[in-house]
C-alpha cells in the first residue's frame, strides 16, 4: 500500500507585493488588530497600504501618525512608507 504524499511550499508575501515586511527602524502600529483607526509611533512619509491581494487601498505623500481604515474591509494589510528615506514595512489586522 502506497501513500501518496502532498507537498506544500510557502511563498512569501514579498513575492507578490514586491517588498518584504521589516524595517530598520522600531515603528509600531496600534492598535493591532485595529477597527476604526492605527497609529505610529513615528510618521510616516509617502505612505502606502496594500492588501493581500497587492492592491493598494491607500495613498498619502504628508508624514501621516495616525490614518482611518474605519472603511477598510476585515482582513489583513500591508503598510509602506519612509523614515528619513528608508522603507519601513509593517503588517496590521482591520477587524
Amino acid at each position: 500500500i502506497g501513500v501518496t504524499g502532498v507537498q506544500t511550499c510557502a511563498l512569501p508575501i514579498s513575492n507578490y507585493l514586491g517588498f518584504e515586511e521589516g524595517s530598520m527602524h522600531d515603528i509600531l502600529i496600534s492598535p493591532n488588530p485595529a477597527n476604526e483607526k492605527i497609529e505610529f509611533n513615528a510618521p510616516l512619509d509617502n505612505l502606502i497600504i496594500y492588501n493581500t491581494y497587492g492592491q493598494i487601498v491607500y495613498r498619502g505623500n504628508e508624514p501621516y501618525n495616525i490614518v482611518d481604515v474605519s472603511g477598510f474591509v476585515e482582513g489583513s494589510y500591508f503598510v509602506k512608507g519612509y523614515v528619513n528615506q528608508i522603507p519601513v514595512i509593517k503588517h496590521f489586522t482591520k477587524l
